[in-house]
């Protein structure tokens, strides 16, 4: 990785960062399933770049992709389903 490259990723994390200002004025939950989804998407370029630094072909780059935004999705929509359920039979959840 080149030094640009730290730097830059370190730049797209804080401006990811900032995206907490609206996220955080979302319902409890929601706000925090919210705020994941922003910074999983905001690193899949990042994601990319490295992949390709890395020096691996388009076709192992597109089937990582795949599985990089299948696992998210399918895992944040059982993380949502768990949230409309805790709203549906009015679990209140314990903070730690």
């Amino acid at each position: 990785m080149k030094l640009r490259d730290f730097f830059f990723f370190i730049g797209v994390g804080l401006a990811l960062h900032q995206t907490a200002s609206i996220s955080q004025n979302w319902p409890n939950g929601w706000e925090q399933l919210g705020g994941t989804a922003i910074g999983v998407e905001g690193t899949f370029p990042i994601y990319l770049i490295l992949l390709k630094r890395l020096g691996l072909s388009d076709d192992a780059i597109l089937k990582a992709s795949a599985a990089y935004q299948t696992a998210f999705l399918l895992v944040g929509i059982g993380v949502a389903l768990g949230w409309m359920f805790d709203k549906i039979f009015k679990i209140q959840r314990r903070k730690i």
